[in-house]
C-alpha cells in the first residue's frame, strides 16, 4: 500500500526527506530503567515501555527518536482524541508526540523537547487543553519554525483540519469513533504507517467537516474501523454518499480486541509489534506514532490477561519483539508472561504431518458434527459515560419472574430473571447477569457475604424502590459492571478487598432522615477499583446534591484502605463529590482521568489524604484541570 506525505502548512516536511531517527525498537538505542526486558528465546523479547504516568510514558516513547527533529506534536494528556489523531499524522511524518497538562509543561516533556530540538512544534487542540501560557513556554524549545496551533471547535473538526494537510487523491481515508478511544488507537498506527488520513466521526452521523474533507480528498476508498455500536450504519451511508468512488468498507470484530486483530491483519512481515491497554487510554495515547514509524500494529489487551482478539492478532503478526506500553495498572505482568509464552509457541516449528494410509474406496462420509452454540460476547465498555440506555438489562432480553434468592452453591449462574425481592449470595464464583432486581427493602436488594470471592454482577438493574436500603452490599470480593443502580439510600457499599465497580450508572439516591446518601461508599478494602462509571450523587428532580459520589469513611477495623484506584469516571454532586474521610482511613489511592460536574455544596474533593491526585482530573464542561 502506498504511503502519502501530508502537504500544506504542516506538510513542508516530506517523508522522502525524513529526519534521522534511531532504528525501530527491534534494535533499541539503549535499555533504560523504565524498560524492563524479558527474553523469551534467542529471537523473541517481551519488554515494558513505561513511565510513572502518561507524560513520562509519552516521553519514553519519544526517546526512540534521535534529535534534532523537524517537528514535534504536543497535545493535552487529559483526553484521548487529540493525541490519537496527532499520532496518526506524526507517524506519517516520522516524528514523535508529547503530552502536556493545560497550564504546565511536565518535566519529562521539557527534557525531551530539550533533547529533540524540534524545528517546529505543533499544538493540536484548543486553549482549554493547551493554554496560551504553555504555548508561550513551548516557544523556548522551537527552532526556526516556531510554535503553531491546530485548533477547532471540537475533536471532529480538528481531525478534519489535520486531514486538510493531505493532498487529494489519497488511497484511503480511515474513520473511527470520536466517542471512545480503542478503535482509533488501533487504526492510528495503520493510517500513519501508510501515510493516509484518519478522521473521527460520531456514531450516528458523519460530521459535516469530515464529510467535506472526504469529498476533497477523493480517496479510492473509505475504511470505517469499528462495529455498528461505534460507527453506525447511517454514518457509513453518509460516507458512501460523499466519497466519489462510493467504496466504503468496514473493518471490525465482535469487540474492541477482535477489531484490533482485524486491523492488525492489514500488516504483514513485521519484526516488532506494540501492545496497549484496551481499557485505559492514558498510557497508550502516543504509542501509535511509534508503531506507525515501525510500520506495525498496536494490539489491544485487557489489563488482567490477553483477550481472544489479542491472541489472534499476535498469532497473525508473529513478531520477534513485543513492546508493552504502560504500567501494571494498565497491563499486568501476567499479560507479559502470556505474550511470551504465546510467542514462543507461535514461533516454534510445526511438526511434520504424519503419513496417512490410502483411504478405502468410497469411504462412508463422517456424520457432520453439530455446530457449537457460540458464547455471547461480553458487553463492551460504552462509548461516553454510562446511562440507563447502556447499563442494566439489554433491550430484548426476556425475563422470567422470580421471588427472593438465597445462593449457597459455588459457580451458580443466574441469567434473565426479574427478581421481586432480594438476592443473598453465600457462595463463591456466583454470576448474576441480565437480571432486574426490584425490592423496597430497607436492607440490601443484593447482599454478598463476607469472605466470598468471585462474584460478578453484570448487566443488572437494581431498583430499591425508595426503600432506603443499600443497592449492593459487597462484603466479599467481586465485580459490578454495566449495572444501573438507583432509588436506594446508598448505591454500593464496599466492605472487602478486591472489588471492582466499572461502567455502571449509579443515580437518583433517595433521601432518608439521618441517611448518608452516597453513590459508592467504601468502608474497608484493599485493591478497590472504581472505573468508567457515571456516579450522580446530585438528584436534579429535587435539586439535592446528597452526600458524595464516593465516600470513604467509617473504617471497619483498623486496616487502612490501600491501592484504591478511581479512574475515568464522571462524578457530580455531594457535599464534597469525593469525601476522603479525613481520619487517615486511606493508606494509598490514585485519582486520574475523572470528570466532574459542579452540582456540589462545598467542593470536588475534601478530606483526601495519602492520595495521588493527577491533573488529568478535569471539569466535565470545560476540560480544564480540577485543582
Amino acid at each position: 500500500m502506498s504511503r502519502t506525505a501530508p502537504t500544506g502548512a504542516l506538510g513542508a516536511f516530506s517523508l522522502a526527506l525524513s529526519l534521522t531517527v534511531t532504528p525501530a525498537l527491534a534494535t533499541p538505542q539503549a535499555v533504560h530503567p523504565a524498560v524492563a526486558a524479558e527474553t523469551a528465546s534467542a529471537t523473541t523479547t517481551v519488554e515494558r515501555l513505561a513511565g510513572e504516568d502518561r507524560y513520562e510514558t509519552a516521553a519514553r516513547i519519544a526517546q526512540q527518536w534521535s534529535g534534532p527533529v523537524d517537528q514535534v506534536y504536543v497535545v493535552t494528556g487529559a483526553t484521548f482524541h487529540d493525541a490519537l489523531i496527532a499520532a496518526a499524522s506524526a507517524g506519517a511524518r516520522d516524528v514523535p508526540v508529547l503530552l502536556t497538562t493545560a497550564n504546565r509543561l511536565p518535566t519529562a516533556t521539557v527534557r525531551q523537547l530539550e533533547r529533540l530540538q524540534p524545528t517546529t512544534i505543533t499544538i493540536v487542540g484548543g486553549r482549554s487543553g493547551v493554554s496560551d501560557s504553555v504555548q508561550k513556554k513551548l516557544g523556548a524549545f522551537a527552532g526556526a519554525g516556531g510554535v503553531e496551533r491546530l485548533a477547532a471547535t471540537n475533536r471532529y473538526t480538528r481531525s478534519a483540519l489535520l486531514a486538510e494537510q493531505y493532498p487529494a487523491g489519497v488511497d484511503r481515508v480511515y474513520l473511527a469513533s470520536g466517542e471512545d478511544f480503542p478503535d482509533a488507537l488501533s487504526v492510528a498506527a495503520l493510517a500513519g504507517s501508510q501515510g493516509q488520513p484518519l478522521m473521527l466521526t460520531q456514531s450516528d452521523k458523519l460530521p459535516k467537516e469530515v464529510a467535506a474533507q472526504i469529498a476533497r480528498l477523493r480517496p479510492a476508498e473509505v475504511v470505517v474501523v469499528g462495529g455498528r455500536d461505534s460507527v453506525g450504519s447511517w454514518a457509513l451511508k453518509q460516507a458512501e454518499a460523499v466519497v466519489p468512488s462510493g467504496q466504503v468498507r468496514r473493518v471490525s470484530g465482535a469487540d474492541r480486541y477482535l477489531t484490533s486483530a482485524a486491523v492488525a491483519k492489514e500488516f504483514d512481515d513485521v519484526e516488532v509489534s506494540y501492545v496497549a491497554s484496551g481499557e485505559f487510554a492514558s498510557d497508550a495515547l502516543v504509542l501509535s506514532a511509534l508503531a506507525a514509524r515501525d510500520e506495525t500494529a498496536v494490539v489491544l489487551t485487557r489489563a488482567g490477561g490477553l483477550a481472544d482478539g489479542s491472541v489472534e492478532a499476535l498469532d497473525h503478526l508473529l513478531p520477534e519483539h513485543v513492546y508493552v506500553a504502560g504500567g501494571q495498572q494498565a497491563v499486568s505482568d501476567r499479560v507479559l508472561e502470556q505474550i511470551r509464552a504465546r510467542t514462543v509457541q507461535s514461533l516454534a516449528p510445526e511438526p511434520e504431518p504424519p503419513v496417512e494410509a490410502e483411504p478405502p474406496t468410497d469411504p462412508e462420509p463422517p456424520a457432520p458434527e453439530p455446530d457449537p452454540t457460540p458464547e455471547p460476547p461480553a458487553p463492551e465498555p460504552p462509548s461516553g459515560f454510562p446511562t440507563s440506555e447502556t447499563t442494566g438489562v439489554p433491550d430484548g432480553v426476556p425475563l422470567t419472574p422470580s421471588g427472593s434468592l438465597t445462593i449457597t452453591e459455588d459457580d451458580t449462574v443466574i441469567d434473565g430473571l426479574h427478581v421481586r425481592g432480594e438476592i443473598q449470595i453465600y457462595a463463591n464464583n456466583v454470576t448474576i447477569k441480565n437480571t432486574l432486581v426490584e425490592s423496597a427493602t430497607s436492607s440490601n436488594p443484593v447482599y454478598v457475604d463476607r469472605g466470598t470471592t468471585g462474584t460478578l454482577l453484570e448487566s443488572v438493574e437494581i431498583d430499591n424502590l425508595g426503600g432506603g436500603g443499600i443497592g449492593v452490599f459487597m462484603r466479599g470480593s467481586g465485580s459490578i459492571r454495566f449495572a444501573d443502580i438507583h432509588s436506594a439510600e446508598d448505591g454500593v457499599r464496599i466492605n472487602s478487598d478486591d472489588v471492582t465497580v466499572e461502567y455502571s450508572y449509579i443515580h437518583d439516591m433517595v433521601r432518608e432522615s439521618g441517611g448518608h446518601h452516597d453513590s459508592i461508599q467504601i468502608r474497608r478494602g484493599d485493591d478497590v477499583t472504581i472505573r468508567g462509571n457515571n456516579l450522580q450523587s446530585y438528584v436534579a428532580a429535587t435539586d439535592d446534591p446528597q452526600n458524595a459520589a464516593i465516600q470513604i469513611g467509617s473504617l471497619s477495623g483498623d486496616d487502612q484502605i490501600s491501592n484504591l484506584l478511581v479512574i475515568g469516571n464522571l462524578m457530580n454532586g455531594g457535599n464534597y463529590t469525593i469525601n476522603g474521610g479525613g481520619r487517615w482511613e486511606v493508606d494509598s489511592a490514585r485519582y486520574a482521568e475523572n470528570e466532574f460536574g459542579r452540582d456540589y455544596r462545598f467542593g470536588v474533593a475534601g478530606n483526601v489524604q495519602n492520595s495521588v491526585w493527577e491533573d488529568t482530573n478535569v471539569w466535565h464542561d470545560t476540560g480544564e484541570p480540577v485543582d
